[in-house]
């Protein structure tokens, strides 16, 4: 999914926009049990009761560009701890995971910036060879110091085990396994 676009919308194939709604869809109605399947500690500390979808696309407008993020955003509310309101973004990336870590990192800080919340970001990637569940890191260096280091969450699923999600006897973990690798594949 392209979250950044610019002024001159590139013209993105309708089969691929379904795709992207299709995958937004079901995060938007599964996103608790997403997030329990794959990020269990974070998850645990989220009172899902809370969970409220920001329905309007974030729109900044820079002098040359116009940065969309469109993706899944929600805001929801910690367990522990002194209660606070944080963000969970899912980006769902099915074309260019090169430039995906930049993009998460400046999405965050445009979220961040825009709701003065912390986020919680998630990539969710379609392709193969993106690693399974990981946390992922962007650095930006200059004159050889570290100037930006984040980290995000990501979902690579095609690179896990279809058996393994299939045993936890869950809907949503069987509906993600068809998009996983077979045992057959993993040979």
């Amino acid at each position: 999914s392209c979250m950044a676009t610019r002024k001159k919308q590139s013209g993105k194939p309708k089969a691929r926009r379904s795709h992207d709604r299709l995958f937004k869809e079901f995060l938007r109605r599964f996103l608790p049990q997403f997030l329990h399947l794959f990020f269990p500690e974070q998850a645990a500390r989220l009172n899902f009761s809370t969970l409220r979808f920001m329905d309007k696309e974030l729109v900044i407008n820079f002098p040359k560009q116009a940065l969309r993020i469109s993706d899944l955003v929600a805001e929801v509310q910690t367990w522990q701890g002194e209660t606070e309101t944080i963000l969970v973004h899912v980006e769902v990336e099915g074309r260019d995971k090169r430039t995906l870590p930049q993009r998460m990192s400046e999405y965050y800080v445009l979220l961040r910036v825009s709701y003065g919340k912390a986020v919680l970001p998630i990539a969710f990637v379609l392709l193969a060879n993106a690693g399974g569940v990981s946390w992922q890191s962007y650095t930006e260096e200059l004159f050889g110091e570290t100037l930006l280091s984040f980290r995000y969450g990501q979902v690579g699923i095609r690179d896990l085990s279809a058996a393994t999600y299939l045993a936890k006897q869950d809907p949503v973990a069987a509906t993600l396994a068809l998009l996983m690798k077979t045992d057959r594949q993993s040979r």
